[in-house]
């Protein structure tokens, strides 16, 4: 098909039909990109452009109405039972998991119960800083699996360094599942830290 084809049916189209357009082949991947580059494309987008509302239903049929489906639904038929939809219980992330790993719908699997305690640490290690700008202090979890782990913890550690509130910082980090689990790791650090600091104290005035 010509490009100039392709560049008025990407144009015309609804997000949903064009991310699922642009899954087909390299070509209209490269097209998606173009045409959305400054977008981000949700799940939710609806399939039917008069149904902006319809929440998604995690319809795994072909036979429903379009009306009835998301971005989600489709991507969902479209991958197959390897992989499975879910929304975190209170917290603004859905993605796919692949099933071979974090089970499938409705069992029970600590992987993603675990993947769930990173979401929730990430959120909660937001902070306000100068300007108004809001930070995340931890490492999103997405695609990194368990090293997610070790970069949480240097960024904890990195933050306890900089801080000169021993007791803020504990308040702070203390309510995280990864605080709570490795707590006799963190704690003594406070107590290092506070040594080392009147150590230095103490040469410098040369006691």
């Amino acid at each position: 098909m010509p490009f100039d084809i392709i560049a008025v049916i990407f144009e015309f189209t609804t997000l949903c039909a064009a991310a699922c357009m642009g899954l087909t082949c390299t070509k209209l991947y490269a097209f998606l990109q173009i045409q959305y580059s400054n977008q981000q494309i949700k799940l939710w987008e609806p399939a039917c452009p008069c149904c902006p509302s319809t929440p998604i239903v995690n319809l795994y049929s072909f036979g429903q109405s379009i009306c009835n489906l998301r971005l989600g639904d489709l991507l969902g038929n479209w991958m197959g039972p390897g992989y499975r939809l879910v929304q975190f219980q209170g917290l603004p992330v859905k993605q796919f998991l692949n099933t071979g790993v974090y089970g499938r719908r409705g069992w029970y699997n600590d992987r993603a119960d675990f993947l769930h305690e990173r979401y929730e640490d990430y959120f909660l290690s937001k902070r306000v800083i100068a300007g108004g700008k809001t930070l995340f202090l931890l490492p999103y979890p997405f695609a990194i699996g368990d090293d997610w782990y070790e970069a949480a913890a240097y960024a904890i550690v990195a933050d306890l360094v900089q801080t000169e509130q021993w007791k803020q910082w504990q308040k702070f980090w203390r309510g995280l599942h990864i605080f709570k689990k490795h707590e006799s790791f963190f704690m003594p650090l406070i107590k290092d830290l506070i040594l080392s600091f009147f150590i230095d104290f103490s040469e410098m005035v040369g006691l």
